[in-house]
């Protein structure tokens, strides 16, 4: 069930896959199967976290006497406008990936192998993880 939450965050997402961009680099198949190798370059937003932490801390609110339910829609309410800060941002970095996407048929359809969902996804949210 999509509620409010959800909604603010497939919309927040969704304004950066609008400045995504992706080439088909070539596609392998056969009557079971494909393999699509793509690259994709997107807004590189390794830089949220720190600032997310950032701008928590210029908040002036009793954090301490909010019950988890208030804190945890105070966080989404900081991630959210700080990830579309970012991607308003005139000097928004870019990264690329190279990757495989292996289609399976499935009847008459065709779908993503479950690895390539995750691999997939991983390309959309990397980004937002802390570089090691």
């Amino acid at each position: 069930m999509i509620n409010r939450d959800n909604f603010e965050l497939i919309e927040v997402m969704l304004s950066g896959t609008k400045k995504m961009k992706y080439i088909i680099n070539g596609i392998r198949y056969n009557n079971e199967k494909a393999i699509i190798n793509i690259t994709v370059e997107q807004p590189n937003l390794d830089i949220v976290n720190d600032k997310v932490a950032e701008n928590f801390e210029n908040e002036e609110i009793g954090y301490d006497i909010l019950i988890n339910e208030e804190k945890v829609k105070l966080i989404k309410g900081i991630f959210y406008k700080t990830i579309q800060k970012e991607l308003e941002n005139n000097n928004l970095k870019y990264f690329k990936e190279t990757l495989d996407l292996t289609y399976i048929k499935i009847g008459e359809s065709w779908g993503l192998e479950i690895e390539n969902k995750d691999k997939f996804f991983d390309i959309f949210i990397s980004k937002l993880k802390q570089e090691q």
